[in-house]
C-alpha cells in the first residue's frame, strides 16, 4: 500500500509488471515462489485503484508455455494492456554461470507460440501475416557493412539499474556510467557517445529479413558475446515465424498472399 501511494503521488507514465504464470502452481515451478502470483495481482489492483497506468508483461518458457491464453484472459479481466514475449534473452548478464538453453523454448517452439498469441491479439492477423512476409521477402539487401544501433537505446532512451548505473538498455551491462557520481546530464552524454560507437553484424545488414527480425544490440551481445555477432537463435526464430505464417495463409486461401 505504501508503494502504491508513492506511485500515485509521483505518477510514472506506466508501470510494467511481468506475470510469470496463470496461478500459484506455475509460480512455484518457475519462480520457486508460489505466493508471487497473488502478490503480483494484488500489486496491479492497488495501482489501478490509484489510477496508475499498468501494463502486464509475460515471458513464455518451457515451464509456462501452456499458460499463454490464460494470461491473456487475466489481462482482460484486470482491464490492462498486455504484451507476451516468446523470445527469451539468454540470462547471462551480471552472472558468471553459463546460460541453460533448456530454460527457454527452442526457436521453432517459440515461433509457434508467437503465432498463436498474435492471432489472439490481432483480429486482422491475416493482413499482418501478409505484410510480414512481404517485408521479409521483397526487401532489398543492404550494404555489407557493420550497422549502428537501430533502436532507441542510447539515442533517446536509457535504463538506470538499482545501483545507479545508466545504460543504453536494460538488457545490457555495457556501456554503463555511474549517474550519482558523474551527474545525469554528463552520464547521458557519455552513454550517447559510447552507444554511437557500437557496431552490429555486417551479415545482418544484408539480410532481407532485417525489417521483421527482432535482433538488436542486446540480442547480439547476449546470444553471441559480442555486439557484432550474428544471433543464430534469432535467425531461426524469424525464419520459422515466416514459415508458419505462410502455412496459415495456405490453409486460409481467401486470405492468402497476393500474387
Amino acid at each position: 500500500e505504501e508503494w502504491a501511494d508513492f506511485f500515485a503521488k509521483y505518477k510514472p507514465r506506466r508501470i510494467n509488471i511481468t506475470i510469470y504464470g496463470k496461478n500459484s502452481d506455475t509460480y512455484d515451478r518457475l519462480c520457486h515462489y508460489a505466493d508471487g502470483f497473488e502478490r503480483a495481482i494484488h500489486a496491479i489492483q492497488l495501482l489501478k485503484a490509484r489510477n496508475v497506468d499498468v501494463k502486464m508483461n509475460g515471458s513464455i518458457t518451457p515451464t509456462n508455455s501452456e499458460d499463454g491464453m490464460e494470461l491473456i484472459q487475466l489481462a482482460k479481466q484486470l482491464d490492462i494492456p498486455w504484451k507476451i514475449d516468446t523470445y527469451m534473452y539468454p540470462g547471462s548478464r551480471e552472472r558468471k554461470q553459463s546460460f541453460n538453453e533448456n530454460a527457454r523454448l527452442t526457436p521453432s517452439c517459440a515461433a509457434k507460440v508467437r503465432i498463436s498469441l498474435m492471432q489472439q491479439k490481432n483480429d486482422n492477423f491475416e493482413e499482418i501475416a501478409k505484410d510480414f512476409i512481404e517485408k521479409a521477402e521483397k526487401s532489398s539487401p543492404g550494404v555489407f557493412e557493420p550497422m549502428s544501433v537501430p533502436c532507441r537505446a542510447g539515442r533517446s532512451s536509457f535504463a538506470i539499474n538499482w545501483q545507479g548505473y545508466m545504460r543504453p538498455c536494460i538488457m545490457v551491462t555495457e556501456p554503463e556510467v555511474p549517474v550519482f557520481s558523474q551527474g545525469f546530464a554528463s552520464a547521458w552524454r557519455q552513454i550517447v557517445e559510447d552507444t554511437a560507437q557500437i557496431r552490429l553484424s555486417s551479415k545482418c545488414s544484408v539480410c532481407t529479413m532485417q525489417q521483421v527480425c527482432q535482433t538488436c544490440a542486446a540480442c547480439a551481445l547476449l546470444e553471441t558475446g559480442s555486439y557484432d555477432g550474428t544471433p543464430e537463435y534469432m535467425c531461426q526464430y524469424t525464419k520459422e515465424t515466416i514459415r508458419l505464417m505462410k502455412e496459415y495463409l495456405k490453409k486460409n486461401p481467401e486470405e492468402g498472399i497476393d500474387e
